[in-house]
């Protein structure tokens, strides 16, 4: 008798049910904390985007007046947000709005991106090994915070890493099959990547590695390169293209060459190079002042970013990936050619954002697959189900880890809990003391929230006092003297304060550098100062009554969303 064929398995069902999931994470709560942005970067593009359509009415010209990002985001906000509008007058504004809110037309953007990059990772898994290799990794994407958390906001990671994953995709075809539409489309995407974020240039190595790899002008061992095959006009149209695409998308390096290359602002590209090279140490960095170098991203950014376990799986998997690459697997080689250059870029630079990292996070998740998929069909029975073991909990760990964050957008920010509260418990014509930052922006508690029922007192950190050079990325340090003398006089005729841990938190960790304002920071919250602690908000991943205490993490990983908030009442005349 005939024995009745495996039915195969269904990758296509399996891949459209974890975008499904991937798009029900990024989805969910895009709307928070609407109609205030308290993402620095988001509402910066927001700012920008809107100068960029007033600086167009005004001129007729495109150009962004911004470095620090490529010209793209803008424009595929700017155009997306103006056609919304195009259609709600066309509709009649059927929602009862006569203005598409930029905010939410860039949320879903992001999130439309961050989904959409989920099965791009499957299909590059696919062609470099197997289907359920690329499926295994984009399950893992789909559920790794870090990832889902950067789709809540419109600041260009998610799309410069849609592009750069699609990029590989098709590089993965000049190395499998090397046809042309495979150099011209991996030419197009690696363009688009660039023209979003100048950290996309390091793309061009997997690239061009592809390349090399597919025409056997390169091998690790021995190592040889055959120059003879390096330039052939296959690999020409890829780098002209990329070029080429990004000079049509971003001519201004060259046309408005003066203003974008200057150190003129925050803005500015070399401006923001000499930051997190740390040439530059304007105070929002100085909470690394002591990190280490690489291994602070494993233990902080990569671990909150993907949670322990499958952090630990994705760097076994990068291990066992070098392992094969040097027994000679292209497909390893290809991959490593951008997680290896990527990570030792951003390792060395002194300013260690948790989304700096987001663009090795879709291929650490790929590479936790290729470690694990061929172990779980491993002839030994022991090393088989240790593996789908491993797989199984690494999947509802981190799922979980994902649920537990999804508790900071089921409620409002933190920010926006307090302001009702001010409203609720503290008298009108109170006097309040908040600090200047960008994403509290409480020193905008009557223009920005409307609460003009009460005097504000701003604490700015930036100058601290008038004598202090106002040069936002090296001021002259003012003398302790100066600096106890402005911190103390603050207090004077102050009814409440109200703070975050913008600035607490940083100077608390840097004792040694600011010794008077982690006194300052101290004694108050001991009620040392004539204050008493009167109420906390504060919001953490949390799901089945289990809570996630994320309080060590890099600073920007909770300022953005899940903020502490203090509340402090004179208590002492």
């Amino acid at each position: 008798m005939r024995r009745a064929s495996k039915r195969p398995f269904p990758y296509t069902w399996a891949i459209i049910g974890i975008t499904l999931v991937a798009a029900a994470f990024r989805f969910y709560g895009f709307w928070w904390g609407y109609p205030y942005s308290f993402h620095g970067d988001e509402s910066f593009v927001f700012t920008m985007t809107l100068r960029l359509d007033q600086h167009f009415r005004a001129t007729g010209s495109w150009n962004p007046q911004v470095s620090t990002y490529g010209s793209l985001p803008f424009y595929v906000l700017w155009l997306t947000w103006r056609g919304a509008n195009a259609l709600l007058d066309l509709l009649h504004h059927p929602f009862g709005v006569d203005t598409a809110p930029i905010m939410l037309v860039g949320r879903l953007i992001s999130a439309t991106l961050g989904t959409l990059t989920v099965p791009a990772l499957y299909w590059l898994g696919k062609r470099l090994w197997h289907p359920a290799i690329g499926l295994l990794g984009a399950a893992f994407l789909a559920v790794a915070v870090s990832p889902l958390r950067e789709s809540h906001f419109y600041a260009v990671d998610t799309m410069m890493v849609f592009w750069a994953v699609l990029a590989m995709v098709f590089a993965a075809g000049v190395l499998k099959y090397g046809r042309k539409r495979d150099y011209l489309w991996t030419g197009i995407l690696s363009g688009l990547s660039l023209s979003t974020k100048a950290a996309g240039l390091p793309l061009l190595v997997p690239l061009v590695t592809s390349h090399l790899l597919r025409v056997d002008a390169f091998t690790l061992r021995p190592f040889r390169i055959h120059l003879r095959r390096v330039l052939d006009r296959q690999i020409l149209i890829m780098l002209g293209t990329a070029l080429g695409l990004f000079l049509l998308i971003n001519p201004w390096p060259i046309v408005d060459a003066r203003n974008y290359w200057a150190h003129n602002a925050n803005y500015a590209l070399a401006t923001q190079f000499d930051v997190v090279r740390g040439a530059y140490r304007p105070f929002y960095t100085m909470h690394f002042e002591h990190t280490p170098p690489y291994i602070y991203h494993l233990v902080n950014p990569l671990l909150w970013g993907l949670g322990p376990l499958l952090e630990l799986c994705a760097l076994i998997g990068l291990g066992y990936s070098i392992y094969r690459a040097w027994q000679g697997d292209k497909g390893d080689l290809l991959v490593l050619a951008w997680v290896i250059p990527y990570g030792l870029i951003i390792g060395s630079w002194y300013a260690k954002f948790v989304r700096y990292v987001l663009p090795l996070l879709p291929f650490l998740s790929l590479l936790a697959a290729r470690w694990l998929v061929p172990w779980a069909g491993h002839p030994r029975p022991w090393k088989r189900y240790l593996a789908r073991g491993l797989i199984a909990l690494t999947l509802v760990t981190t799922t979980f880890y994902a649920l537990a964050y999804m508790n900071i957008y089921r409620q409002p920010d933190t920010r926006l809990q307090a302001l009702r509260w001010i409203r609720e418990h503290i008298p009108p014509g109170s006097t309040i003391l908040v600090e200047r930052d960008s994403t509290l922006k409480f020193n905008q508690l009557d223009t920005r929230y409307g609460l003009t029922q009460y005097r504000i007192k701003v604490l700015d950190h930036y100058g601290q006092v008038e004598q202090t050079d106002p040069q936002f990325f090296n001021p002259t340090p003012p003398s302790p003297e100066e600096v106890r003398r402005e911190l103390y006089s603050s207090l004077e005729g102050v009814d409440y304060i109200i703070i975050s841990d913008t600035w607490m938190g940083r100077y608390l960790e840097l004792p040694d550098r600011f010794p008077v304002e982690y006194e300052f920071y101290t004694r108050l919250r001991k009620g040392e100062l004539g204050f008493k602690l009167i109420k906390t908000f504060k919001v953490y991943p949390q799901f089945l009554g289990i809570k996630i205490v994320d309080d060590k993490a890099e600073l920007t990983f909770k300022l953005f969303d899940h903020p502490w908030i203090y509340v402090f009442k004179r208590v002492q005349k």
